[in-house]
């Protein structure tokens, strides 16, 4: 598209003369190569040496008679590189001002020549160059024509089929709609119109597409849609682009990756369960939901990605975008219940972008209270009955004599934990049966259950040796009752701890104490 130089004569035609009084003329037109360098733009197979067309058309305005004639190839060079054009026009003056445009069939509004820019193209891309030349103040046997290119080109090489790509310029400038090119003074006005072009179903391989001269302040961005995915491409955001008339700007689009968030791993105790790995999960915290590794996204430019991070519940957690990953620190104190987790990134026009949607349950469990250090009240727990903090949680205790005798017990519940599947939990209570004197029962059973209010429930039992330590029972004197209950799903359920409820007549002061209770999972 460098230039076309065109040499243009005029002759007069005495037939012609004849026929139209004197005023007509044949005028022929030369077109030429020019010194090696490009003189046309052949689409059908990318840039090339001039080559013109039995076909062809130019179309030239003379200042004088206001005429404005189409010129058809009259002769061809054997190469195509040399052709001649002729038209009949009216006789212009002796030196006059002739303006010239390629293709023809552009509109002509007086002495405006409009060269319409699409903004949307479908299957093929530009067919043709647009070109202008003139000649002011040209003797009438001897006008030469120098064509200039009206555009920039943007050439794009894709390395797929798209259904649809969209070029937007960031700033709002113009890529489409009317050039206009005035004869009267040669000058160019640029498009005014819409800011981006549409291109619907393009095969892969190379497509050029008329852009304006025009100064892009902040760049531009392309967008590219197959099938129900999108991919988004920046050139030069945020920066200065420049495209200029005559030359060809390089877009190569190889490889289509379309638009997605990616959530890390995320997973509670729960998620960890269901997994089978009870290593792992009865060494995690009960109430976090943990974030393994980084969310990332792909793609989309990273300078479009105006927010990022994940939502829990509908609550947004941002985060710090890098090289297209962020973080998310532990979410802890979430309590039990349901959790939708997805990660999103938002761009600057508004858009939001998610990954699938996971859901994560927190259930409680598994659960470890040390009754030497915490109260029961702290710890969630509700009690029936006479318990005291004594050498652990004394759960209860019976003492009477020989004429009075008396009976005062305990029943422990645990704090709620939740089942949103089908678990299989092991629970343990620490306990220890002891005496203040030696005239009490050599041993005593200990009851465990599951409930989901606070009714008791005796599912499982043990027995436990009485031991004598003068009330101040030793870590070594406790026994671990270990039971196992499956938890059918959707229902909140407590454990529940008490003894066999009987009544003494005996001297001594009787307890049973739990120094630590403990549920795990069990795969």
């Amino acid at each position: 598209m460098a230039s076309i130089l065109a040499m243009v004569g005029c002759a007069e035609n005495k037939e012609l003369d004849n026929q139209f009084g004197g005023n007509r003329v044949e005028m022929t037109v030369s077109a030429v190569k020019d010194a090696g360098e490009l003189s046309r733009v052949a689409f059908n197979g990318g840039i090339t040496d001039m080559i013109w067309e039995a076909d062809d058309h130019i179309g030239v305005h003379i200042a004088s008679t206001g005429e404005t004639a189409h010129f058809s190839v009259k002769e061809l060079s054997s190469d195509a590189q040399t052709a001649r054009f002729r038209a009949e026009i009216y006789k212009p003056e002796a030196v006059d001002s002739y303006y010239a445009y390629y293709p023809a069939t552009t509109g002509v509004n007086g002495t405006n020549v409009n060269f319409v820019l699409p903004h949307e193209y479908n299957g093929v891309g530009a067919s043709e160059p647009y070109l202008v030349a003139s000649h002011e103040n040209a003797e009438r046997y001897h006008v030469e024509f120098a064509f200039r290119p009206v555009t920039a080109l943007l050439e794009l090489s894709l390395g797929f089929a798209a259904d649809k790509i969209v070029i937007e310029s960031v700033n709002g400038e113009s890529l489409s709609g009317v050039l206009l090119y005035n004869c009267a003074d040669g000058s160019l006005t640029q498009p005014t119109g819409n800011k981006s072009i549409t291109l619907n179903s393009f095969a892969a391989g190379t497509h050029y597409i008329y852009m304006p001269e025009v100064t892009l302040a902040k760049g531009y961005k392309v967008t590219i849609t197959k099938g129900s995915a999108q991919m988004i491409k920046t050139v030069n955001y945020g920066k200065e682009k420049k495209f200029v008339a005559g030359e060809v700007t390089p877009l190569s689009i190889a490889s289509f990756e379309g638009v997605a968030v990616n959530l890390c791993d995320v997973y509670t105790t729960y998620t960890l369960y269901k997994r089978g790995n009870s290593e792992a999960n009865n060494t995690s915290l009960t109430n976090t939901i943990t974030f393994n590794g980084d969310c990332s996204f792909a793609g989309i430019s990273s300078t479009l990605v105006k927010e990022c991070g994940v939502n829990i519940n509908g609550s947004n957690i941002t985060a710090t975008a890098s090289n297209k990953k962020f973080s998310i620190a532990n979410q802890t104190g979430k309590g039990q219940g349901t959790y939708k987790v997805y990660a999103y990134i938002k761009t600057v026009d508004g858009t939001v972008y998610k990954s699938a949607e996971q859901t994560h349950y927190i259930t409680g469990l598994p659960y470890t209270v040390n009754c030497k250090n915490v109260k029961y009240g702290d710890a969630g727990w509700t009690t029936t009955g006479t318990v005291a903090n004594e050498y652990g949680w004394r759960m209860a205790f019976w003492y009477g004599s020989s004429i009075t005798p008396r009976k005062e017990f305990g029943e422990f519940f645990s704090p709620t934990f939740y089942a949103p599947g089908d678990i299989n939990v092991q629970y343990i209570a620490m306990v220890a049966y002891f005496t203040s004197g030696s005239n009490a029962n050599n041993s005593k059973t200990i009851y465990s259950g599951v409930t989901t209010g606070t009714t008791l429930a005796k599912t499982n039992s043990k027995s436990i040796k009485r031991i004598y330590s003068l009330g101040i029972p030793l870590d070594q004197d406790f026994t671990a009752c270990t039971h196992n209950a499956v938890l059918p799903a959707g229902n909140a359920y407590r454990f529940c701890i008490t003894d066999e409820h009987s009544v003494h007549n005996n001297l001594a002061n009787n307890y049973i104490s739990m120094r630590q209770f403990t549920v795990n999972y069990r795969w």
